[in-house]
């Protein structure tokens, strides 16, 4: 009777490895499909290349893609680092247990999500880039614009002090009764 209940303890114990590991498993495929959904995702959105039209706009874009990069990628690069670490866990576990180890469904490997993570970066790379471009590109249209303005206020200036030279010049001619005053 001792001996059934060691071992029934015992099949009890290995029983409790393998759903613990199995627990383990699906909650590293669950991980692993959010993050490499959220990458894909992120990808989409950084690769579009359409920026607002104007200085402010694109400083806004630029602003939230900044925040992007020091609060939303930080918490997802910890949550990567995070699978790295239970996949290792895994292994381990059943390692210790003489069993095979754990193969993550195709394209939910270690390898799948540092391959979409590269490409997350290059597309981060290519997103700073274009942004940083546009916004040289609105600068120089915003100071164009301001000589724009600066000339077109300085001729209505010349034309206003015209104008008036003009209305003074009518004013004096029609006043005097200049019978001697000839006009072109």
């Amino acid at each position: 009777m001792k001996a059934l209940a060691v071992e029934g303890k015992r099949i009890g114990k290995v029983l409790d490895q393998v759903l613990e590991v199995r627990k383990i498993i699906e909650r590293y495929e669950e991980l692993a499909a959010e993050l490499l959904a959220w990458i894909h995702r992120t990808v989409g959105l950084i690769s579009n290349q359409k920026f607002a039209n104007s200085l402010s706009g694109v400083q806004q874009q630029l602003q939230a893609f900044t925040a992007y990069c020091t609060l939303e990628k930080p918490v997802k690069f910890q949550e990567k680092g995070n699978l790295e670490v239970l996949l290792f866990s895994i292994q381990s576990k059943l390692r210790a247990c003489n069993r095979r180890l754990f193969v993550p469904r195709e394209g939910c490997g270690i390898w799948d999500i540092d391959k979409a993570w590269g490409q997350l970066e290059k597309a981060e790379h290519e997103r700073e880039a274009a942004l940083r471009a546009e916004l040289i590109r609105q600068e120089k249209l915003e100071l164009l614009a301001q000589r724009f303005d600066h000339k077109v206020a300085m001729r209505e200036s010349w034309l206003n002090e015209n104008q008036r030279l003009v209305s003074q010049v009518q004013g004096v001619g029609l006043g005097s009764g200049a019978k001697g005053w000839r006009w072109g």
